[in-house]
Formats: structure tokens, sequence, C-alpha cells
């Protein structure tokens, strides 16, 4: 576990594999992550970029104005329903497509993004939705 924000940072901009790794995978509690944003803005990707942040951040980090958290978040697979809602309706076209192509959508959702204006989320979605269904039968 991940103790402090100075040590996430540390982390994170360590060239040695194995501390660089620790970043993108180890727990670190929300106030830590909270701690992290405020010091190093920058660093607010890599925090939505790790694995083990708890739905609590993840839940928070939905709500991101901007694009590439969201699209980070969007890649979760531990997504709840309302989160795989709002991010299949979310205004950027990257976003939506995180969503097509995460193998956890549910089947609903992505019958529903298999219209969706921009047409590589379309067509994401519905091979994603053809390879389930055919994995179910």
């Amino acid at each position: 576990m991940i103790k402090s924000a100075d040590e996430f940072i540390r982390l994170r901009k360590s060239r040695v594999p194995e501390e660089y790794n620790r970043a993108n995978d180890e727990f670190i509690p929300d106030d830590v992550c909270h701690e992290v944003i405020q010091k190093d803005l920058e660093m607010k990707e890599y925090i939505a970029g790790n694995s083990s942040i708890s739905f609590e951040m993840i839940a928070y980090l939905a709500e991101d104005e901007d694009v590439s958290i969201r699209w980070r978040i969007a890649q979760k697979t531990n997504l709840t329903r309302k989160l795989f809602e709002k991010f299949a309706s979310d205004p950027d076209e990257s976003v939506r497509h995180r969503i097509a192509v995460n193998p956890n959508t549910p089947l609903d959702i992505l019958e529903k993004l298999t219209h969706d204006e921009w047409d590589v989320c379309a067509e994401s979605a519905q091979r994603r939705l053809k390879e389930r269904l055919t994995k179910t039968t």
C-alpha cells in the first residue's frame, strides 16, 4: 500500500520498473489520492490509471472535466452500471468508445452504443456485442 503523496509521486517518476509498477498496481488510500492531486495535478492521470484505487475514487474521477481522466476510468472493468451508463452517454466520443470495447459493459448498453453517432464507436460496439452474444450461445 502506498502511504503518502510523496511516496506515490516518487514511485511514479522512478525509472526503476519495480517502483514504477508499484505506482500502477498498489492500493492508494483515498486521502493519499486527493493529496497527490493537490500536490501535482499532472499526477491525476496516473491515479486514474492505478489498477487498485477504491470505488469511491473511481466515482470521484468519473466526474472529472478532463477527458483523459474519464477515458482512463471508462476502461476499468469494475464499473457500476450507473458509471457504464454515464460513460456511454459521455459528450466525448473517445470515452464512449472505451465503454464500447470494455469487456464488462452490459449488453443493453452495448446495444445502445451500436447506434452511436461516431462510426468507430458504433462498429466497436457491434463487434463486442456479437462476440459476447456468440459466447453465451
